[in-house]
């Protein structure tokens, strides 16, 4: 986000905890696997509005399986693939922080191929304020496989495309 947009959401004086101004989404990913890098992942919770994204995989065909993964609030994406091949997720859940959850993508796939998303759950926190274009977003990928799709908000303002992909 442009430097004044977030200085309005993340100012050291909003809201009711003492964050430092400035410092959301001004951290690594909490979890990067890249470079070749692969493997099992089960049971995560990464919640962390000071990092980028929870679950980071970049430039790597190794098999990646993921049980279960938990990734909430953070600032740009909760799950992000870049130039990943033959990954599945299974169980994965997302929910962007309100402030930021308009412009944030719940789950982002850039070039990339051979990727299983199963039983999805794609949350928007109560208190949003606007509806997110969609949940997912897909770009120059292929072979991209969902399983069972759910998204849901409490707030009234969820998904503008439910469970449409964004794939422009």
């Amino acid at each position: 986000l442009p430097p004044a947009v977030r200085s309005a959401f993340y100012s050291a004086s909003s809201g009711t905890q003492p964050f430092a101004a400035g410092r959301w989404g001004a951290q690594y990913p909490s979890i990067w696997v890249t470079s070749g890098g692969g493997g099992t992942f089960s049971n995560i919770w990464t919640p962390n509005p000071f990092a980028q994204s929870g679950f980071y995989v970049s430039d790597t065909k190794t098999p990646g399986h993921v049980y279960q993964l938990s990734a909430v609030h953070h600032l740009f994406n909760e799950i992000k693939l870049d130039r990943v091949e033959n990954w599945d997720f299974n169980a994965p859940q997302t929910e962007e922080e309100s402030a930021t959850s308009p412009e944030a993508v719940a789950f982002e796939i850039n070039a990339s191929k051979n990727i299983t998303i199963g039983n999805y759950h794609a949350y928007r926190v109560t208190r949003s304020h606007a509806p997110a274009p969609a949940a997912v977003r897909v770009h120059g990928s292929s072979h991209i496989r969902f399983r069972n799709l759910r998204t849901n908000a409490e707030s009234g303002y969820g998904f503008d495309f439910g469970n449409r992909l964004d794939t422009t």
